[in-house]
């Protein structure tokens, strides 16, 4: 069952998916469809909240995170935040980037 709570009652862009441990995350109204029919649960991992999904597939438990499914991340790849919001999933907050270029954006040595 998606929870989903509406910041204005019309013309809304964006919108905010109910999360375990009192969070929210927030999407644009485009994935709305696209996050529908998963579990959303507040995840803490390194410091931040993540909203992930767990499911099962072939019989293997496995999961999702929002923010991946939304910005279409490749495998090996990292999702980074503009706003370091780990919960705001919207568009344009979302940049799919190699794990090297990841660590350099945050002051990660990154040896050569």
């Amino acid at each position: 069952m998606l929870r989903v709570k509406l910041e204005k009652p019309t013309g809304l862009k964006h919108c905010w998916i109910l999360l375990t441990q009192g969070k929210f995350a927030i999407i644009d109204r485009e994935h709305l469809q696209l996050v529908n029919g998963f579990r959303w649960v507040a995840v803490k991992w390194h410091r931040k909240y993540y909203a992930y999904s767990y499911f099962r597939l072939d019989g293997t438990r496995s999961r999702i995170a929002m923010h991946r499914l939304i910005a279409e991340t490749p495998q090996g790849d990292f999702t980074h935040h503009f706003n370091h919001n780990s919960l705001d999933n919207r568009s344009g907050n979302l940049l799919n980037m190699t794990n090297r270029d990841h660590m350099q954006l945050h002051g990660v040595r990154v040896w050569t």
